[in-house]
């Protein structure tokens, strides 16, 4: 029960979260955001694996928690519907550049 209660917040919009549920943007834990800032070029550094750093945390965080906000599914359904053919193939080898050998989830293919 601890681990699900509000006890962080959005770095950004103060919405009261686990923290578990924010994700670091691009990295930085000293800024952690909730699904309304996934994709806010102002705070994410606009390089080119910021998406597969996003699709990796939002995966990882849908596997070690299945009280998962909601929230996600709107970067997720957004992201899955824009990739482009391939984009699971795409995120498997940035991935691996990054040196994980997981595979992405089904839904980003």
């Amino acid at each position: 029960m601890a681990k699900a209660a509000n006890q962080a917040q959005c770095a950004v919009w103060g919405d009261a979260y686990p923290s578990a549920h924010l994700l670091p943007a691009a990295g930085d834990d000293e800024l952690p955001l909730c699904p309304v800032f996934a994709f806010d070029g102002d705070v994410h550094v606009t390089a080119g694996h910021v998406t597969a750093y996003l699709t990796y945390q939002i995966d990882q965080l849908a596997a070690t928690d299945l009280a998962m906000p909601a929230g996600w599914a709107g970067p997720v359904a957004l992201l899955g519907c824009t990739a482009p053919t391939g984009f699971d193939d795409r995120l498997t080898k940035l991935w691996r550049q990054a040196g994980t050998f997981l595979l992405p989830a089904d839904y980003w293919s």
